[in-house]
């Protein structure tokens, strides 16, 4: 079992919850115990929040004080409350998730985590949000063993015997109920790692989706699993991501678009061949709209703008690259690491985005 999970490298599957795949083996439910940084709730949306507990700033510092008390009910009451308002932070990331990630991330590794939801049970045994976790935490500890290594068959056995307490966890927290959309969410994922049943996958998003049509986390785990090199097309990627655009323009207009896309930019980084304009399959005119879309709906976050840099920086567009650092400036920081990853490929962009600043 591997200690610290969140020292020692969970913390670098960064930010929310999709945007950055690793190698082949991650896909984007995989983000259980991370931070999210420069997020705050939409006031556009939701009004004043400042000083709540679920606003940015105080949200992990909530979470942890209740989690070392193991104040049961009050977690249980802050899930039962975000799972009603259905909040998002102005990254577009829902609230939801990140308390499912606050929750075992004030811990220090998977043995505490587990010992917490055996005294969670044990306190309440009706309530399905132990297992939640603890099935949440099960595949993160599936995917520590699969990492991007080939795997050796010990590793393999170890990684489908996490897979599958994953499953009966998430299965008995369903049966307990209630369905929230991450019970969902992390349902379809081991219906695809798991199962390997992508019809199965698809049936139950079309499910989720009912219950939910804004909880863009469904469509990113589907999103990176109908690539081609898990159990997709190029032609079948596509169709999902412009059909799940559409069908959530009431509420993101085609920000969605724009965010699945961005998700598949680490799996496609050493080509960049996203977009039509270097021989991908995506649109940059839709993707940019999208960003757009996000920008006027949500206001302007590090987070989306630094992945908006990022995608202009892959299709070349030095223009939309340079209006992106006039927001978050030019010098190389913890946040461009983060997002950019090579200085190198930065910096010879930023020479070129220079002209339009």
């Amino acid at each position: 079992m591997k200690q610290n999970p969140v020292i020692g490298g969970l913390i670098v599957i960064i930010i929310i919850y999709f945007f950055f795949s690793k190698e082949e083996g991650f896909f984007p439910g995989n983000i259980d115990f991370t931070e999210q940084e420069n997020a705050f709730l939409s006031t556009t949306r939701f009004g004043d929040n400042t000083g709540k507990w679920y606003d940015a700033t105080n949200i992990r510092s909530e979470v942890k004080k209740h989690v070392v008390a193991k104040n049961f009910s009050r977690l249980e009451e802050m899930v039962h409350e975000v799972r009603a308002e259905k909040l998002q932070f102005n990254t577009t990331t829902w609230v939801l998730i990140d308390l499912y990630n606050a929750i075992p991330n004030s811990l220090t590794d998977y043995e505490s985590i587990h010992k917490f939801i055996g005294q969670w049970r044990n306190h309440s045994p009706e309530s399905n949000i132990p297992d939640i976790i603890e099935a949440r935490a099960f595949r993160e500890e599936a995917w520590d063993q699969r990492g991007g290594a080939k795997l050796s068959s010990e590793q393999f056995y170890t990684y489908q015997v996490f897979l599958s307490k994953a499953w009966d966890s998430i299965a008995f927290a369903a049966n307990k109920g209630p369905i929230d959309v991450e019970v969902c969410s992390v349902q379809i994922s081991l219906f695809f790692a798991h199962h390997k049943d992508k019809k199965s996958a698809k049936d139950l998003f079309e499910t989720c989706v009912q219950i939910e049509p804004a909880y863009i986390h469904l469509y990113n785990i589907t999103t990176h699993y109908l690539q081609k090199k898990w159990f997709g097309s190029n032609k079948e990627l596509l169709q999902f991501v412009e059909d799940s655009a559409d069908a959530t323009q009431k509420f993101y207009g085609d920000g969605l678009y724009a965010l699945l896309v961005a998700s598949l930019r680490d799996d496609n980084s050493k080509n960049f061949r996203i977009f039509k304009d270097n021989g991908g399959d995506f649109s940059w005119i839709r993707t940019k709209k999208g960003f757009a879309d996000i920008f006027e709906r949500f206001g302007k976050s590090s987070y989306i703008l630094h992945i908006y840099g990022y995608c202009a920086m892959m299709v070349n567009d030095y223009e939309v690259l340079a209006e992106v650092l006039k927001e978050i400036g030019t010098k190389w920081d913890d946040e461009k690491e983060m997002y950019f990853i090579k200085k190198s490929w930065y910096d010879f962009n930023l020479s070129r985005a220079k002209a339009y600043m």
